[in-house]
């Protein structure tokens, strides 16, 4: 879901997008460590974003031959979704026809 066009635009990533990135890599069910590697981030913030994740029930925790599994929820598809909407808006070229525009003095 997440293109290399959306990633690029978060290059100085806020908490949304960090949130979003994780997400992204956990849409099939992935480690800690495949999380942090993937999604470039340290493990202080793996794990404050994780415990963020799993409480707002956007990820979900699973055991897997004892390892800990996350895996991105229905509810976590849906920011997804709506995340890449907002992005997609906020990097739009604004329109020189808009019925906004400042009156030139």
């Amino acid at each position: 879901m997440l293109t290399a066009k959306f990633i690029e635009e978060c290059k100085r990533r806020d908490h949304l997008c960090i949130m979003a990135e994780i997400m992204g890599v956990a849409e099939s069910g992935e480690s800690k460590t495949q999380i942090m590697n993937k999604a470039n981030i340290s493990f202080n913030q793996l794990t404050k974003y994780l415990r963020i994740l799993t409480r707002l029930s956007l990820l979900e925790k699973t055991l897997e031959r004892g390892k800990e599994i996350f895996t991105v929820t229905k509810k976590g598809r849906d920011f997804l979704a709506h995340h890449e909407q907002i992005m997609k808006l906020l990097s739009e070229e604004p329109q020189t026809d808009s019925i906004y525009r400042v009156k030139k003095r």
